[in-house]
Parts: C-alpha cells; sequence; structure tokens
C-alpha cells in the first residue's frame, strides 16, 4: 500500500502557466505534507519546495518527458525534503505518472498561446506551420 500520494492543480496567473503539486507521506513516524509551486519557463517548472506549509526547502527544477531530466527532479527533490522512504514510496507508485500529468500540460503550454487567462491549444504550433518555421517548406527551392 503506497504511503504517498500527490495532486497536481494547474492555472494560469497573469499569462503564465502556474503548477502547484501537493505531496505527502504518512507511515508510523512521518506525517509530511509537501508543497511545490512554480511557472513553466522554456519547458522547465523550477518548484520551490514548502514542508508542512512553513519551512522553505530546496528547488527543484522538473524538465519535460526527458528521462535524465526525471531523474536530476527526483534527485533534487530527494535532496531537498531529505526523507529516503517518502522518495523511494513516491518513485514506486507515483512517478510514472507524474511525469506524464506535468509533461502533458508543459507540452500543451509550449504549443499554445496565453491570453486573458485562456489557453488557445496548438496555436503557437499552427503559426509555425503556417510560416514554415515547422516541417519542410516545399517554396524552398
Amino acid at each position: 500500500m503506497s504511503k504517498s500520494s500527490y495532486k497536481i492543480n494547474t492555472k494560469i496567473i497573469k499569462d503564465k502557466p502556474f503548477v502547484n503539486v501537493e505531496m505527502s507521506y504518512k507511515d508510523n513516524f512521518y506525517d509530511d505534507n509537501y508543497s511545490l509551486s512554480g511557472h513553466i519557463n522554456e519547458g522547465i517548472i523550477s518548484f520551490n519546495v514548502t514542508k508542512n506549509k512553513n519551512k522553505k526547502l530546496n528547488e527543484a527544477s522538473f524538465g519535460c518527458v526527458n528521462r535524465a531530466k526525471e531523474i536530476l527532479f527526483i534527485n533534487e527533490l530527494s535532496e531537498s525534503v531529505n526523507d529516503y522512504d517518502f522518495i523511494e514510496d513516491f518513485k514506486k507508485n507515483h512517478l510514472e505518472d507524474f511525469t506524464q500529468e506535468l509533461s502533458e500540460f508543459i507540452i500543451k503550454c509550449d504549443s499554445s498561446m496565453i491570453s486573458e487567462g485562456k489557453i488557445f491549444e496548438g496555436y503557437k504550433d499552427k503559426l509555425k506551420r503556417m510560416s514554415g518555421v515547422i516541417g519542410v517548406n516545399e517554396n524552398l527551392r
């Protein structure tokens, strides 16, 4: 049975995608809650990590869909929270789903335009294709 859990909340603040992750770990000795919050900037989220809503910890960066960046993130998080049991339980039970959820949101935001608190999905990619930046430009000789 998993002793760790997480919940991802996303929103747009001042036309920037913001991610807040609530993580918890409960066993016979600990009942810890961690809050990770940060903005997406060029496919990377630099999370500020807080323990039990009052103790600031080191930052942890999450990069999109890259196994090496996933390992870097979990290592940074491990150094920050300094709880081996929590990290091992999280890696075993949640890391794959966590990575997929965050990566999908990052990709969605990176390929979309954000204006007035709304996400216009795929709009950046559409404009790039129209301008010939993505794909082969058949007009070139």
